[in-house]
């Protein structure tokens, strides 16, 4: 009598993961973000192919394969990791804040000027009626 051990095997396909082309995992880092998304019990993880290893920095969608084990059986997952191009923030630089506050100092110079010359202009007419 011989007997057999038998391994059942299921498939997952599991939602994208949605990068920007500046922000690279690594190794252990995708796999860790991948490990919050399965919600099966599993003894072992580990990544069978890995196309967004050589290519994080570029924009474009690459494929990860797994395979965990429990007990008797295998699972196999498969994610898609979506690299976008990194969105460039403009940050005013020095020149451009120093430009702003020179024109906020000589505005309110002259609010402060023209408050004074209305003041003493009023301050006299005040004065000439009485």
């Amino acid at each position: 009598m011989l007997l057999r051990h038998i391994v059942r095997v299921f498939s997952f396909n599991l939602n994208s993961i949605n990068l920007s082309s500046n922000e690279v995992l690594s190794d252990s880092e995708l796999l860790d973000l991948i490990k919050t998304r399965i919600l099966l019990k599993y003894d072992s993880l580990e990544i069978l192919t890995n196309e967004y290893e050589n290519s994080s920095k570029e924009a474009g969608e690459y494929k990860v394969t797994l395979k965990a084990l429990n007990k008797d059986q295998e699972m196999n997952f498969e994610v898609v990791v979506n690299v976008e191009d990194a969105i460039e923030v403009n940050t005013p630089n020095e020149s451009n804040s120093n430009a702003l506050m020179l024109w906020s100092i000589y505005g309110g110079s002259s609010l402060l000027l023209s408050i004074v010359v209305v003041s003493i202009i009023l301050a006299r007419r005040g004065k000439k009626s009485i």
